[in-house]
This record gives structure tokens, C-alpha cells and sequence, in this order.
């Protein structure tokens, strides 16, 4: 089967064709991308500007000009390609050439050529390209530049600040991580436009202020403003990371009343929302609506299988994807991994017709210590290492499952190199939708939350029935070598373990119960949660 992972096909349209380029083109995969690009019988100019990135990313500037040389046709877009990608090679001259042969230049044209120019430390022909523009606007090309403190006191000067320049300095303090500065612009615009409530809602989903993107998106539809298609899209992307299934609901019933959930795109992540939301069963229903399926689709569907337990499901649609002769990516083998054995999963990594990423072996790491299999645990962390030397993620894992066997000299030696590396473990935490508002706990002992004595008393209740349950802490999921008292007291506090009990105050009867986390779930409180759900009928 794996010399079929990328089987031949004749695409139905131009279109998918086009993306599937455009795709393999991103990956830095030439070759793939030149095999679908030759066997087109129309070759549009947007086919050859697909193809022509993926020759600057891969065979170098000098092919990919030889390649526009051949194009046909060119378009506006074409010439922009060819700028940006001498611009993106540092060849800055070269760039200047072609931007003074463009039969028409746009916007994207004169910033591609502004930038390149102030990446290279030329100030003054920056400034001197900037005068020449048509449509000049001081603030957008100090944005774009990254010079966000000229932009800054620029715009304080504007004795009339128009909605297009709030929009600007909105998306540039976003970009430059000043959300704080974000918001003030935000609330000091006397009219605001579709533009300004999508850019605020994407800068909080994309800076990870997800109950603010949920609660502005609530008041853009309280001051009576129709949500755009980009706010919808952001929105959809925080409630699946919040696991906030109701507000999901809410937007996909906006959508069918839009009709936007007839986009191939939209219907991808609505049905990436429904998965971390937990809810397989409407995941399934959306993805079986369409007959025509992209390769964002096929993925989702198979690692949301994969990551509940449903792993023979996953093959399935694993094997359904190569009779609709789609071509898998190294999504599809993230999913895959974690519906197969873990030999098969390392043979399948090591015959895959693209490079394991980080992803892949991190998603075979995460395997290894659910099965505990430090032998490939240790050849997976390796490679993640060499990928990802800055993430303290494989390290993590690797003391986990050294301490899981008792392993204490190679925890400590361990967390040696972590310390000399600077390496640090993110905090873990859980979160719980209850009424509309999401619930997030800490564990270690955080007293953060204000009914954080209810749900110890209600911990305490669970584990007497867990114990009549025959339910034992496993130790071997606390890091440290000490005694069995402290484990338990150590496990007892997990975040999940606390979202968890919260949940069983406030849910109602009859409800699921669906609790996010920020990391992986150790071994002891997936096995506590099973037996939670089995003494109380959850």
C-alpha cells in the first residue's frame, strides 16, 4: 500500500489541480508538484504561478525565472511572484529590475519592493520608491515595514483618524504582539467597519485571547453588525480550541442561514471545530455532506477518529481517501500514526514519500508513551531535538516515561541538559464550558479558581467511590522519586482531574461532560476519568 501513497489521478478541475500545486509547492515537494503540473492538459496562468513559488522555494531564483520566461501568459500576480522571490532570496537588484518591467503594478507590487528594500537596511530607496506610490498612505507602509513606532506617532497626529488607518494601526500593533494597544484603538473608533471587528477578532484568536474573541463576536452581534466571513472563520477556530460546543452550534446555524456552509473551507474547519469539541457524530455528518472532499477534510475526519480511540475507523477513512485518489499529506500520517501499532507506525515514518516533519515524530513520541516504548520514545525525541532544539515538549516526554520505568539517573541527567538548554515546561490546564462561560484550572495545588473548596470536597467524594471501585493511583506518572503520599496528593491536583469535578457539580444530568486540556493527559487521569465516568453513570 505505501507505494501507492501518492497515486497517479486525473483531476476533476483546474481547480484541484491547482491547490494540489499550490500544496506540494508549500512542502518544498518539486517533484510531486511538476508531475500534477505536467499532466494538466490547460495550464491557466494561475497553474503557472503556482508552480513557479514552489521553483523559488526549492530549485532557486534562477530556474524559477527561467520558468516565468517560458510562462505563455503572465498576469499581475505573476510579476508580484517574481518580485517576492528574488525579495525573499535577498537579491534586491535582480527585484528592482523586474519591478521597473512590470507592464502594471498594485499595491502588493510597490509593498513587496519596500519592504525588500528596508530588509536590506536601504532606508532611502525605500523612502524614495514610498513617494512614488499612486496611492500613498504613510501609516499602511510603516505597518507593513515593521516600523510600528513611526506609525504610532504618526497616526497620533492625524487630526481625523479614518476607519482605513485604525484599521491599520489595529492589524500593525497585532502583528508586533501589543494586543493591549490593539484594544485601545479598538475602543476609541467612533465607527467602526466589517474590516475593524474581523482584524480584532483574528489578532485575539491568533494571540491566543480566546474568551475575548468569543465575547467581542457576542457584541458585534449585539450592536446589531453582521458577522463578515473571516470574523465566522476565527470564531469557529476559538470554540474548537475552547472545546465551547454550544457557541460552535450558534455559528453553524449563522452559516446555514448564510450559506456558508455550502464553502468546501468552511465545512473543513466546522468539522475541525465539532472534532475538539468532541462531537464526532455532527463532525461526520458535515464531512459526508460534500461528495467532492479536499485533502483538509480527509485529515481532519481521520485524526478526529484517531484521537478519540477510534482507531480501525481512521484506517478506514484512511483507505476510502485512496480510492477518491486523493493524494495523502504529512497531516494525514499525523492522524495515521495514532490509529496504528507503533513498529507500523515507525515503518510507515520511514517509507513516507516526504520527510517526517516534527509533527510526525512528535505525534510517534506521544505513542511511545502511551504504550511506554522507550526504545522508539527515545529515537522519536532524538529527531525531535534535532528539529526543534528550543522545545521543551520531547524533553518532557522522555522524563515522563524514564520515570514512568523507574529511570531516575536519566530523569535527572535529563533535566541537566533541559537546564543548560534554558528549556522550561509550559503550565498545564484545563477548561470547561458551563452556561456559555469557559472554566479554566490549574494544577499544583492553584487555589485560582472561586469555588475551588466545592470541588476539592467534591474530589474527595469521587475518590472513595473510585476506591470501592478498585480504583489505585498510578505513581508512575509523577516525575519525582517520592513517597506513595505524595504521588497521590501530586496526582489528585491535576487540572483535569479539577475541570472534571467542576463539571460534575454544574453539568446537568443527562449531559456530556467535555473538558479541554493545553497538553497531553497523563496516563493516571485517563484512567481515573474512565472509571469516574463508569461510578457515575456520566
Amino acid at each position: 500500500m505505501l507505494s501507492r501513497l501518492i497515486p497517479y489521478r486525473t483531476y476533476s478541475t483546474t481547480f484541484a489541480a491547482v491547490s494540489q500545486i499550490s500544496h506540494f509547492s508549500r512542502l518544498g515537494q518539486i517533484r510531486l508538484a511538476l508531475k500534477i503540473f505536467d499532466d494538466l492538459q490547460d495550464k491557466t496562468v494561475t497553474s503557472w504561478n503556482a508552480i513557479m513559488s514552489g521553483y523559488f522555494k526549492k530549485k532557486g531564483p534562477r530556474e524559477a525565472r527561467k520558468l516565468f520566461d517560458k510562462m505563455p501568459e503572465t498576469n499581475t500576480i505573476s510579476w508580484n511572484g517574481l518580485v517576492s522571490g528574488y525579495v525573499q532570496n535577498g537579491m534586491i537588484f535582480e527585484a528592482r529590475k523586474v519591478f521597473d518591467q512590470m507592464p502594471e503594478r498594485n499595491v502588493v507590487s510597490w509593498t513587496a519592493m519596500i519592504r525588500g528594500y528596508v530588509q536590506e537596511g536601504l532606508i532611502e530607496e525605500a523612502e524614495l520608491l514610498f513617494w512614488r506610490m499612486p496611492e500613498r498612505n504613510v501609516v499602511s507602509w510603516t505597518v507593513m515595514s515593521g516600523r510600528i513606532n513611526e506609525a504610532a506617532e504618526l497616526f497620533k497626529e492625524m487630526p481625523v483618524k479614518p476607519v482605513a488607518a485604525c484599521n491599520e494601526m489595529i492589524m500593525g500593533f497585532g502583528l508586533d504582539g501589543e494586543v493591549g494597544k490593539t484594544k485601545l484603538v479598538f475602543d476609541q473608533m467612533r465607527e467602526k467597519d466589517d474590516g475593524t471587528w474581523s482584524t480584532m477578532i483574528k489578532i485575539y484568536e491568533r494571540k491566543g485571547f480566546e474568551l475575548e474573541a468569543l465575547a467581542l463576536f457576542s457584541l458585534m452581534q449585539t450592536e446589531g453588525v453582521r458577522p463578515s466571513f473571516p470574523s465566522v472563520i476565527s470564531v469557529l477556530s476559538v470554540c474548537g480550541s475552547l472545546a465551547s460546543l454550544d457557541h460552535g452550534r450558534q455559528v453553524h446555524s449563522q452559516l446555514v442561514r448564510s450559506q456558508f456552509d455550502i464553502d468546501i473551507y468552511v465545512s473543513s474547519v466546522l468539522i475541525t471545530m465539532y472534532i475538539k469539541c468532541g462531537d464526532l457524530v455532527t463532525a461526520k455528518r458535515v464531512f459526508d455532506r460534500f461528495s467532492s472532499r479536499d485533502i483538509v477534510m480527509w485529515n481532519s475526519i481521520i485524526a478526529g477518529y484517531a484521537q478519540h480511540g477510534f482507531g480501525e475507523k481512521a484506517l478506514e477513512v484512511f483507505h476510502d481517501m485512496f480510492s477518491s485518489s486523493i493524494a495523502p499529506d504529512e497531516n494525514t500520517f499525523i492522524g495515521v500514526l495514532s490509529a496504528w501499532k507503533l513498529n507500523e507506525a515507525m515503518n510507515l515514518i520511514e517509507n513516507m514519500p516526504v520527510e517526517a516533519d516534527a509533527t510526525v515524530w512528535g505525534a510517534l513520541l506521544g505513542a511511545c508513551r502511551t504504550h511506554r516504548n522507550l526504545d522508539l520514545a527515545e529515537i522519536a525525541a532524538k529527531k525531535l531535538l534535532q528539529l526543534e532544539p528550543n522545545n521543551a515538549g520531547p524533553s518532557i516526554l522522555l522524563s515522563n516515561l524514564y520515570a514512568s520505568q523507574s529511570r531516575w539517573k536519566d530523569v535527572v541527567e535529563l533535566r541537566k541538559i533541559m537546564r543548560a538548554r534554558n528549556l522550561r515546561k509550559s503550565p498545564g490546564c484545563s477548561w470547561i464550558e458551563v452556561d456559555k462561560k469557559v472554566h479554566i484550572f490549574s494544577g499544583g495545588g492553584s487555589t485560582s479558581h472561586p469555588e475551588h473548596e466545592m470541588i476539592l470536597k467534591k474530589l474527595g467524594k469521587l475518590g472513595a467511590l473510585l476506591r470501592e471501585a478498585g480504583y489505585c493511583p498510578d505513581g508512575s506518572f509523577v516525575m519525582h522519586d517520592v513517597d506513595e503520599e505524595e504521588k497521590v496528593h501530586s496526582l489528585r491536583d491535576h487540572s483535569e482531574k479539577l475541570a472534571v469535578a467542576y463539571g460534575l457539580l454544574k453539568v446537568p444530568e443527562g449531559m456530556p461532560i467535555r473538558v479541554m486540556k493545553n497538553l497531553r493527559v497523563c496516563g493516571d487521569c485517563h484512567l481515573t476519568i474512565k472509571v469516574i465516568a463508569q461510578v457515575t453513570g456520566r
